[in-house]
């Protein structure tokens, strides 16, 4: 058994089971731990079995933070029986404490690995490590020939003790069998976010965003030497990434102006045959600057046959023009091939009217007929042209909230 924190990504590769979860450490949590160290040694007996019995209480009873909250109320109660003078000393020592242990932290922010290693049915805790920043989702690692590869964002770091912000960076893991770091590419794209990565054999496809969108290419053919290939800077960006062969990535984003402003769903086709030079050789933008797709931040809602040149995403888009509502909420079908994209139409759910979001959940197609899946209609489609088949009605108990 494994006790792992609320928040987590899950990856599974081959051999092993890998569950992550944000650790973080911030100015106001040292400020507290450290003013009650210097009040410690003033609780008296009462006061501390007071706090014993806190600790003691059922997580049913009181939870970890309303725990925390009582005791330190009686630690901060003693700074009311306290002279101005007295407190205003205690204040300025926790001040100087707090900017000294600043200082012992090189990253506040950490990604705690817990790894298991599954053989013949059985589970076993494989041991655990730590890297700096935060991950966005399961697609942020991988393991590839017993090394673990995992990208990660540094946020942006405010501090009342320094008069410059440190921006954001990015950074590239790679850890042995042991949870060891061996290897590291760090100061990518400072200022800027991970948006969407894919690890693809020994290279890493990742994208960033804040005005514009680098594509980067990243080599991991060496996890002791991991290095930057090449990259391609245009506008928008990309939420997820999906290869459709050795050499092509599919992009499903948004476009964006210069300023870093959205402006419309989009999706883009990478050549990376020459890594050094990534280029965008195809691409598809809405008309509508509010379109989204859940495929943006769900993957199962996405849909690509190679052999078909099909591919399926939920969109949807809902504009006010002359105090009326305009838009559609179905499912967008595009011709796919190495080098084009092209929109062939949209399955209409809009009858299944969503009032916070998109309809169509999931879309599969059935030798030559298409299903897209909404709350309470079933749509089915021929893929040749898209004429329609038959429509299915479900009944709906649920509360309209979409299930995963």
């Amino acid at each position: 058994t494994i006790a792992v924190e609320a928040s987590q990504n899950l990856y599974m590769s081959e051999k092993n089971i890998y569950v992550t979860y944000t650790e973080s450490v911030n100015e106001y949590d040292l400020q507290r731990e450290i003013m009650k160290e210097l009040l410690d040694s003033q609780i008296i007996d009462s006061d501390r079995a007071v706090i014993e019995k806190i600790k003691a209480a059922d997580n049913d009873i009181l939870s970890q933070y309303e725990k925390e909250e009582k005791i330190m109320q009686i630690y901060f109660s003693y700074l009311n029986y306290m002279d101005s003078e007295e407190r205003g000393g205690l204040e300025d020592k926790a001040e100087e404490l707090l900017k000294k242990r600043l200082e012992e932290y090189e990253h506040l922010e950490f990604t705690v690995i817990n790894k298991l290693s599954v053989e013949d049915g059985s589970v076993e805790v494989g041991g655990n490590g730590k890297v700096p920043g935060q991950i966005i989702n399961q697609f942020s690692l991988d393991e590839n020939d017993d090394v673990l590869r995992i990208a990660t964002t540094i946020s942006a770091r405010w501090s009342r003790f320094s008069k410059e912000r440190t921006e954001s960076v990015n950074s590239i893991y790679a850890l042995d069998s042991s949870m060891k770091v061996i290897g590291e590419l760090s100061g990518l794209a400072e200022g800027e976010s991970i948006y969407s990565t894919r690890f693809i054999g020994d290279k890493l496809y990742m994208v960033t965003f804040r005005q514009v969108d680098p594509f980067f290419v990243i080599d991991l053919s060496d996890p002791r030497a991991i290095k930057e290939l090449g990259q391609l800077k245009i506008p928008g960006f990309s939420r997820y990434l999906h290869p459709y062969d050795d050499h092509t990535i599919i992009g499903i984003g948004q476009d964006a102006a210069e300023t870093g402003r959205t402006k419309g769903l989009k999706i883009s086709l990478f050549d990376v045959s020459d890594f050094e030079n990534p280029r965008e050789i195809a691409k598809f933008v809405t008309g509508e600057r509010y379109a989204q797709s859940t495929a943006l931040y769900e993957h199962k809602a996405f849909l690509f046959s190679r052999e078909k040149d099909l591919m399926v995403i939920p969109a949807y888009s809902y504009e006010y023009r002359d105090g009326s509502r305009e838009g559609y909420n179905g499912a967008f079908v595009f011709k796919i091939t190495r080098d084009e994209i092209r929109l062939r139409g949209l399955i209409d759910h809009s009858k299944d009217e969503v009032r916070y979001g998109p309809a169509v959940e999931r879309s599969l197609y059935i030798e030559e007929l298409l299903y897209t899946k909404s709350m309470s209609l079933v749509r089915i489609n021929r893929i040749s042209d898209l004429g329609s088949v038959k429509n299915i009605s479900l009944e709906s108990k649920g509360i309209g909230i979409p299930v995963y």
